[in-house]
C-alpha cells in the first residue's frame, strides 16, 4: 500500500504541490551551511580550498567519486555483514557461557536429556 503523502503528491497536476521536482536552491545550502564552516575554517583557508578544488586532479576525483562509490557498496555490505556475523557469534559464545565459565548451552542440553532418560 503506497504511503498517503505520495499517492497524494503523485496524483497532483505537474507544478502544482510538486516537491519531488522542485530543486534544492544553492541559496539555500549557502544560508544553512556557512556558520559550519566559518567555524572551522578562515576566509583564506577557504580560498585555498577552491584553488585546491579547481586543480584538474580534484575536477577529476570529484567527476570519479559515484562511480568509486557504486563499486564500494557491496564490498561495504559484505564487510559489515562479516563483522556483524562475527559479533554476533562472540556475543553468543558470551551470552551461552555462565560466571563459571560452563557452557550453557551445552548444560541445557544435558539438563534436556537428563530429563528425557529420567521421564523414560
Amino acid at each position: 500500500m503506497p504511503y498517503p503523502v505520495v499517492s497524494k503528491l503523485g496524483s497532483s497536476p505537474p507544478g502544482e504541490h510538486d516537491i519531488t521536482h522542485a530543486p534544492i536552491r544553492v541559496e539555500d545550502v549557502i544560508k544553512e551551511f556557512l556558520p559550519v564552516y566559518q567555524k572551522h575554517f578562515t576566509l583564506s583557508e577557504i580560498q585555498e580550498l577552491n584553488k585546491f578544488y579547481s586543480t584538474d586532479i580534484m575536477q577529476g576525483l570529484v567527476a570519479k567519486l559515484p562511480l568509486i562509490t557504486q563499486d564500494a557498496a557491496p564490498i561495504q555490505v559484505k564487510l559489515f555483514e562479516d563483522y556483524d556475523q562475527r559479533l554476533s557469534e562472540q556475543l553468543n559464545a558470551v551470552l551461552l557461557t555462565d560466571n563459571t565459565g560452563e557452557n550453557q548451552q551445552q548444560s541445557i542440553e544435558q539438563r534436556e536429556e537428563s530429563e528425557t532418560s529420567d521421564g523414560a
